[in-house]
């Protein structure tokens, strides 16, 4: 039996007081102290897999129980530099209440430590209404550059990547402390092998030193592009805001995904939510905000605070036998952008970024420079709480305009293609333009592409049948938002 290990490590928030606050449910876990560390578990009870009964059915030479499963579950806890870390086993991760984790803390210690042309792996997210999550890998060690990162939008998750040797007193070459190679996303995972609780020490507290480096700056400069706010008073101002808009009931411009990439997501029966006291919780496969809004119910959602939000409201993946996985906190699992005092802050992982002042300007000077003729759009009305409300307004006081949202129950016939795509969400006659428009500040710059080539392709018959239903189709694109009184090309 192995009598070593390659640690996966979380680092504790610093608020964190005692070992038990570590855990969803401390009461019901076994645990045992051997010094400076205390070992958290619980037993792994053996039963038959779900799918038994089928083969056993069909089957009948085969002996009862001879298929069985077990999981095992636990955790080391440990102390060091003043820090709490967690290191799990087996399924120990989902013992952990992933509030009180660092975030990011494995991503920092990654890309402080891995030279610029190592990287294998990198894990994106991009923060934009369609939040999508990525992960691109490399046949060889690359530089961040040959992943192909989109520097105006893409927010680095995770990466992988090899570590170079270092050298010892004697000028010898020696592997690195963490291994030959490290993964770091909200938790490190480390290639090393340790065997002793001292090596396990020295490995926290070097790790401590890497998270507080810098030294990702000058390989990562677009990292700075939305940087963390971690100041306390500006953090909680951002919650109230995104907790003020929750309890007003506007979504649209608010989504709900799981905060890292779930490889086996299909074989979940779906996401549940807890955090109310409803004891029958209701299972959704691909949830959407109202969902969550919905299934915790009116007089959660206005009792709702920032600590429901970051703590007790949680977000899980359950399985086919009724298991609770993972149990995000609600917080980490939305995302949301905002605007306080003139500045550009995103939610996105439970995180708060803040977009930088000159990468907002060069970005809003570049889409400046592209505008075409104004379209001359009114501003959106403030009982208006929907896109397709909006549109219809604007078709209805306007000359020549006509309404394409697919939103709007006025609209659902005017699609095209098999896929019965949208055409556009107002189509100027006069101006030959296809207008798409986005409510709030996050527009998904490439919707309009899809009908642009539809209607462009290169067979006349079948682009003439797609534009049938479009008065003077013109190829031309502007995308307008809201309020801005602007086309942007």
């Amino acid at each position: 039996m192995a009598d070593s290990i390659k640690p996966t490590i979380y680092l504790m928030k610093s608020d964190v007081a005692d070992t038990d606050a570590i855990f969803k449910e401390a009461d019901n876990l076994q645990k045992t102290t051997n010094g400076d560390f205390s070992l958290y578990y619980k037993a792994s009870p053996i039963h038959p897999p779900k799918w038994a009964g089928f083969i056993q059915s069909h089957f009948t030479t085969v002996p009862d129980n001879i298929f069985k499963n077990a999981s095992a579950y636990a955790v080391i806890v440990l102390k060091e530099s003043g820090r709490f870390f967690a290191i799990p086993f087996g399924m120990g991760s989902h013992l952990i209440d992933m509030a009180k984790i660092e975030y990011n803390f494995g991503l920092k210690v990654a890309i402080n430590s891995i030279p610029k042309d190592e990287l294998r792996q990198l894990d994106l997210t991009t923060p934009e209404a369609n939040s999508q999550k990525t992960k691109k890998q490399s046949p060889k060690n690359s530089a961040p550059e040959e992943f192909g990162i989109n520097k105006e939008k893409d927010i680095l998750r995770g990466v992988v990547g090899k570590l170079r040797k270092e050298t010892d007193a004697s000028g010898k070459k020696k592997d690195h402390l963490f291994g030959e190679k490290i993964e770091g996303k909200d938790s490190v995972r480390l290639s090393c092998n340790i065997k002793t609780s001292d090596e396990l020490k020295l490995i926290c507290r070097t790790l401590l030193t890497y998270y507080a480096q810098t030294t990702y700056q000058e390989y990562y400069p677009w990292l700075d592009n939305m940087a963390i706010i971690s100041a306390p008073v500006l953090v909680d101002a951002l919650f109230d805001d995104l907790i003020a808009t929750i309890k007003t009931g506007i979504l649209d411009n608010m989504q709900v995904a799981p905060p890292e990439f779930v490889d086996d997501l299909h074989a979940y029966e779906g996401f549940i939510f807890t955090g109310n006291n409803k004891r029958k919780k209701k299972s959704y496969p691909f949830p959407t905000i109202k969902n969550v809004v919905d299934d915790l119910g009116n007089e959660r959602i206005q009792s709702l605070d920032k600590d429901a939000l970051t703590k007790s409201c949680k977000v899980h993946l359950q399985t086919a036998d009724g298991e609770k996985r993972f149990g995000w906190p609600l917080s980490r699992c939305i995302f949301w952008e905002a605007e306080r005092n003139g500045s550009k802050y995103v939610l996105s992982d439970g995180t708060w970024y803040k977009i930088a002042t000159d990468f907002h300007t060069e970005v809003e000077q570049f889409f400046a420079n592209a505008v075409g003729s104004a379209i001359n759009l009114p501003d959106m009305l403030a009982t208006m709480k929907k896109e397709s409300e909006y549109n219809e307004h604007v078709c209805t006081n306007g000359h020549n305009l006509y309404l394409f949202d697919l939103g709007h129950e006025k609209s659902k016939d005017k699609h095209f293609c098999k896929d019965k795509n949208e055409i556009c969400d107002v189509y100027d006659v006069a101006g030959k333009r296809f207008i798409h428009v986005k409510m709030g500040k996050i527009v998904a710059f490439y919707q309009p592409f899809a009908p642009a080539r539809c209607i462009q392709c290169k067979n006349l018959k079948e682009r003439r049948r797609r534009s049938s239903k479009i008065p003077s189709a013109s190829v031309w694109l502007r995308l307008h938002r809201i309020g801005c009184g602007r086309s942007c090309a």
